[in-house]
Order: structure tokens, then sequence, then C-alpha cells
């Protein structure tokens, strides 16, 4: 089984459409709705019931599908198939984080192609309207590229593509396990740079903060009376 992990905003749809010309549509499977990279309470608890649920299919999955492409956590699979290569896009760190945040800001409503339902982090998104170094400071998202590796490095990895490289043909834009490592340690060294390069604006931030605070409380209780009702 070939597990293709799309990493928001590194080409991950035109990877699919690659992919489903590739095996045939009907052989891969589109795995979306585990709202990964948004480290939240409600959203981690929706990813675990989402992960027993596939598990389960595990037969279902090996007679239907050559392919499963989505946004899931590696740990989701890691253990199902009797054979598994795992392979996914990257970026550069400081790179991924502007086009997530143009595209987020862009948006009016973010409903899933797959199972047409609405992130998450839209609602977060439309209440507090970050600016760029707001978003960055957001804590459920930081570290977005490695919350979908879950327990595995990028070592562990049958191919790692590069989105920069996307464009040229594929045996250019994947990279062995060598040059996995090497993307690892340039990635941690531009997000330190990055953390480094941010701007003082602590009056911003802590003003920002509460706001955060206020809706993570406010969510909690709305989905605390759906439960209970």
């Amino acid at each position: 089984m070939l597990l293709s992990i799309h990493i928001s905003k590194t080409a991950g749809n035109s990877f699919r459409e690659a992919l489903m010309n590739s095996y045939g549509a009907e052989r891969v499977l589109r795995d979306y709705g585990d709202w990964v990279g948004f480290d939240e309470p409600f959203a981690n608890r929706r990813r675990e019931q989402r992960h027993a649920a596939m598990r389960v299919r595990r037969d279902e999955l090996i007679d239907k599908y050559d392919v499963i492409h989505g946004h899931f956590v590696a740990d989701k699979y890691i253990g199902l198939f009797p054979e598994a290569e795992f392979i996914s896009f990257f970026r550069d760190p400081c790179q991924q984080i502007v086009s997530h945040w143009r595209y987020q800001s862009a948006l009016t409503v973010r409903v899933s192609d797959v199972n047409k339902e609405e992130h998450a982090e839209v609602r977060y998104w439309r209440e507090l309207t970050p600016s760029l170094e707001e978003y960055i400071t957001w804590p459920f998202y930081r570290n977005h590229q490695s919350q979908f590796l879950g327990s595995l490095s990028v070592d562990d990895l049958a191919f790692v593509g590069v989105y920069e490289q996307y464009t040229r043909p594929f045996p250019c834009a994947f990279r062995t396990r060598s040059r996995a490592a090497a993307l690892r340690t340039g990635n941690q060294a531009r997000s330190s740079a990055l953390r480094d390069q941010r701007p003082r604006a602590s009056t911003r931030r802590k003003a920002f903060s509460g706001r955060y605070r206020t809706l993570r409380t406010r969510e909690g209780t709305i989905r605390g009376s759906r439960s209970r009702s």
C-alpha cells in the first residue's frame, strides 16, 4: 500500500491527481477530515475516533485500494498493512506558513471536497482574523508539517518530495533517505531563523492570546453542550 501524506500547501492536490491518473481514480482512497495540523483537544479526539474506525477496515482497504492519499497522521496506518510505503512532499517552512496564511485569509468558508465538512480551523480564523505574525504564534499550529508525520521521522519515508522542485520530472522531485536527513536539518535551521526574526509585538500578541482563549473556551462549551444533548 502506498500511503501518501498530503501536508497542507505542498502541492498535495496536484500530486493526488497524478496518483489518480497513474493508479486509476478508483484505486486511490482520498482520506481527508482528520483536521491534522490543528492541535486542539477536540480535534485530537476526532482524529483518535477516525483512526480507530479506519483500522477496522483493513481487509476492505487492501482489497479496494493501492494508494491512500490525504490529510492524515502517519500513525493512522503504521503496522496496518503487510507492505506499506509512506511518502510525502515538504516545503520550506517559512514559505509553507505564508502560503497557508494567505490561503486561509482568502477564505470565507473551507469545505472539504471529499467529505463536504467545514474545517474547525476556519471558525477560529473568522473569529480571530490573525495577522501573519499572530498566525505563527498559534499554539495549535506549531510544527505544522511535523504533525503529519506522527511517530515517524523524515528518514522513515520511502521518498521525500520537495515542493520547490515539484514541476521537475518526478525522478528529480523525489529524494532518497540521504536527502531526507539534509531536508530535515535545513527545515530546522529555517524554522529557527524564522523565530529569531519574528517582530516583537507583545501588546498585540497579548490581546490576540486573550481572544484565542475566549474562543477556545466558547468552543469547548458548545461542544460539551452538543455531547450532552
